[in-house]
């Protein structure tokens, strides 16, 4: 028996039903960690969204809920008459990617040494004890 490779089975992603995450998230975030990790390069066609609902067996308003948002976020680029493609600009995604956690531990580290008062002027005062 010969069965025809799909594009998600290409990509060994799963679903798991049982898991609080949405589906909706949950192709996002496979969609997107492909895209980052190299798997799904820049110029690649994305299925169209009934194909993949149809792939995963999922309804096809989840696969056009994840693909809006990574439309949102710039991994995917839609071209009337075209269809969607990994966008080209995924090298800088990756990058900006990479870069984010050093940015927050640098921000986290700044507030050494400061003193420790509070930060809302509203509880600065003696007449607001209670705060």
């Amino acid at each position: 028996m010969t069965t025809s490779q799909g594009w998600a089975d290409l990509y060994a992603w799963q679903l798991d039903r049982a898991s609080r995450t949405p589906l909706s998230r949950q192709i996002y975030m496979q969609v997107r960690s492909a895209v980052l990790s190299g798997a799904l390069r820049a110029g690649t066609r994305v299925p169209s969204s009934r194909a993949m609902a149809s792939q995963l067996g999922v309804a096809r308003a989840s696969v056009v809920s994840a693909y809006e948002q990574l439309l949102a976020e710039g991994y995917v680029e839609s071209r009337h008459g075209s269809g969607t493609f990994i966008s080209g600009e995924v090298a800088g995604l990756a990058t900006r990617r990479r870069s984010a956690p050093r940015t927050i531990k640098r921000a986290a580290g700044a507030d050494i040494g400061r003193s420790a008062a509070p930060r809302h002027r509203r509880c600065a005062g003696p007449e607001t004890a209670s705060c």
